[in-house]
């Protein structure tokens, strides 16, 4: 009776899953057939949202008064990303191009991002349909008998280990590559040569709430760069600092990108609460899989040397 129960919720789930797949898809294909709609935007202000590893978003903002806000708490009507090079060309009342989105002004970095949002979703979603089919599939003796004979077969072996490997080493090597890019930021972003030191005004602090994990915590804030132009920007913050400044906060900036801001004063609770967020977490667990599958291919060697995976000689 538990076995028929356990069935019957994973076709639940099964059906649930593909449901949300297929209305999903249809709304990106829906949002790819409008992305060639061209349309422009009037410019009321620009700033950036810097994360805690020192990576920044660009984006434009297209409603007026608005500039003292932090981004995440404006609607996708109010503001556009933009790449770096249009950010620092961009001026109060330039216009940008971008495109009509169901009535919404979007750009081409808008549209990747989604798109790109969009893939990772899918395929991780996918994961349960293939799983639940496969499964199913394999329930069958003939399906059955042929996965046996296909792990069996040299013809069928060596691909189908380097199609399992590759699946398994290649977001692996993503996050790696991922993690090198924000240790590199961060290194640069707090060890840069003729940085400019200054106080900025806090103008707005925003907290997501996440029940199932870390809070975020934000700030944003205006200064004046070394040219005497008024900068905005939305910084993440840990829950030790965004609690102990409340009106301004000491900041420096490199003189080349004035948005590349750092805090002058760190503590260890600072330090303690950056490397105990989800995101290093799960760089974390990404090493120890590592790890692991470095032990588990000495254990195959072992294995093939002595027929033992015990015995080292």
């Amino acid at each position: 009776m538990k076995r028929v129960g356990s069935y019957l919720l994973g076709i639940v789930i099964f059906v649930f899953v593909l449901q949300a797949m297929y209305e999903n898809g249809k709304e990106f294909i829906e949002m790819k057939d409008q992305d060639n709609q061209h349309m422009t935007a009037k410019v009321y202000g620009k700033t950036v949202v810097q994360d805690l590893f020192g990576g920044i978003n660009y984006y434009a903002l297209l409603k007026p008064a608005i500039i003292n806000q932090s981004v995440l708490t404006l609607s996708n009507e109010e503001f556009a990303s933009v790449s770096k090079d249009v950010f620092n060309k961009l001026t109060i009342n330039d216009s940008i191009e971008g495109f009509n989105l169901n009535g919404k002004f979007r750009t081409k970095e808008d549209l990747d991002e989604e798109s790109y949002s969009f893939y990772l979703v899918f395929s991780l979603a996918a994961i349960y349909p293939v799983g639940f089919l496969l499964f199913w599939l394999n329930k069958i003796k003939a399906v059955s008998r042929f996965f046996e004979h296909a792990l069996d077969s040299k013809f069928l072996k060596l691909p189908l280990t380097i199609l399992i490997w590759s699946a398994v080493t290649i977001p692996l090597l993503y996050g790696v590559f991922h993690f090198g890019n924000m240790l590199e930021k961060s290194y640069e972003n707090y060890t840069a040569e003729n940085k400019v030191e200054t106080r900025a005004f806090i103008t707005d602090k925003y907290k997501i709430i996440n029940h199932k994990g870390s809070n975020s915590y934000y700030l944003t804030l205006k200064f004046h760069n070394h040219n005497n132009e008024a900068l905005y920007l939305t910084k993440r913050v840990t829950s030790h600092t965004y609690n102990r400044y409340s009106h301004s906060i000491a900041i420096s900036y490199t003189e080349e990108n004035p948005y590349e801001v750092s805090l002058q004063k760190i503590e260890p609770l600072d330090i303690y609460q950056v490397l105990t967020t989800d995101t290093m977490i799960i760089y974390y667990l990404m090493f120890i899989i590592i790890g692991l599958l470095f032990f588990t291919l000495i254990l195959l060697r072992r294995k093939k040397k002595t027929g033992s995976y015990y015995k080292s000689n």
